[in-house]
């Protein structure tokens, strides 16, 4: 994902598209991970976490190969048709992950999901610093996806087979299935639920805005394509870091308030990132803003974990939120940006953060 989001000014260049066009293409990943969350529950339910993990993997591979040819051949219609196929199984790993994590997370009784989170955080990282090391060595975009693509498939088999392969599956007997019954809707009309849904769509909106803009703004403004992969790589490095020492902090503090402090660094970072024609300053802001972005959805995952009852239901719903998320940050993105200009186009993250920031008193533990 981290290749993909920093190959975004090749790609648009490739396929010749707009900043409005490149916003639509953006929301195919989406599309196709909403797709991939929507069924993820029932094909869990079934195969198990080992068996979605190891497919979903597979399958994202194979797109990473379908979009590096598109790219290559400058076909709009068969890169938007293997980026589906890559945000597809997305979301159904995803899913799955998040479910593991959520269920550590209970039985621990410690926060232990931004310490999880940050297997993602630090491949991001990983991605970021290598992309931008790949650009200055004048690799082309379709060969790096090749290359990783090679290393997912190798990744899939190997780390699947580490998870029990009764995991994910639901036994009708057991305490943790007595909500199977429960339903998407049964979820939403329950008030606390509703408002961590909220925390986590603000969260995963600041998060995308940077994934798949800040690239874009920044060799907009000017600045070359490896300098701009490396801005990204203070984004991922602030989530990266955060999300190591992210639990004991939320031990110490509580959801809450590491909710109300995430919401303050962030929207800080976004504002000095505003300001750059102003005050140049894009990579302290990009720092400030990973950091404030970094565990806003690891404290959502495990709220809604507190409760063993109905976490299929309440995954999904949490997802299909999320998802919808990053589909809307695309397009939303570029159409402000066509119409104020891309630095500008953030008042809609910042938005969102303040909207989360009015809720935060729902993560609290249910029994606090």
């Amino acid at each position: 994902m981290s290749t993909w989001s920093n190959q975004g000014p090749a790609i648009k260049g490739s396929l010749g598209l707009t900043n409005s066009a490149m916003g639509l293409y953006q929301m195919v990943i989406s599309v196709g991970s909403i797709v991939g969350v929507i069924f993820a529950g029932r094909v869990l339910h079934r195969l198990g976490s080992r068996y979605i993990s190891l497919v979903s993997y597979l399958v994202m591979a194979a797109g990473l190969v379908g979009l590096a040819i598109a790219v290559s051949n400058h076909d709009v219609v068969m890169a938007c048709v293997f980026t589906a196929l890559i945000g597809a199984p997305f979301g159904m790993a995803d899913f799955d992950n998040n479910f593991e994590a959520g269920e550590i997370d209970r039985k621990s009784g410690r926060n232990q999901v931004p310490m999880l989170h940050f297997g993602y955080s630090g491949a991001v990282l990983l991605g970021a610093a290598l992309t931008g090391t790949l650009i200055s060595a004048n690799v082309s975009a379709s060969m790096q996806f090749i290359f990783i693509a090679a290393f997912v498939a190798v990744a899939a088999v190997a780390g699947s087979y580490l998870i029990p392969s009764a995991n994910g599956k639901l036994k009708s007997e057991s305490h943790e299935d007595a909500g199977a019954a429960m339903k998407v809707i049964d979820v939403l009309r329950n008030p606390r639920y509703r408002k961590i849904v909220i925390i986590a769509f603000a969260f995963v909106v600041t998060e995308g805005c940077a994934v798949l803009w800040i690239p874009i703004t920044l060799t907009g403004d000017g600045m070359d394509r490896s300098a701009a992969a490396l801005a990204f790589t203070f984004f991922a490095g602030g989530m990266a870091l955060m999300r190591v020492i992210g639990g004991r902090i939320a031990d110490k503090l509580g959801r809450e308030r590491v909710i109300f402090w995430l919401c303050i660094i962030a929207a800080a970072g976004i504002l000095v990132f505003m300001g750059t024609p102003l005050i140049h300053l894009p990579y302290i802001g990009i720092a400030l803003w990973g950091i404030g972005d970094s565990i806003g959805i690891s404290m959502a995952v495990a709220a809604m974990s507190d409760d063993p009852r109905g976490q299929h239901a309440k995954q999904t719903l949490l997802w299909v939120i999320v998802y919808f998320a990053n589909f809307t940050v695309g397009p939303v993105l570029g159409f402000i940006s066509s119409m104020v200009g891309n630095y500008l186009s953030f008042l809609f993250p910042l938005a969102a953060l303040v909207w989360a920031f009015t809720v935060r008193k729902s993560v609290k533990p249910q029994n606090a």
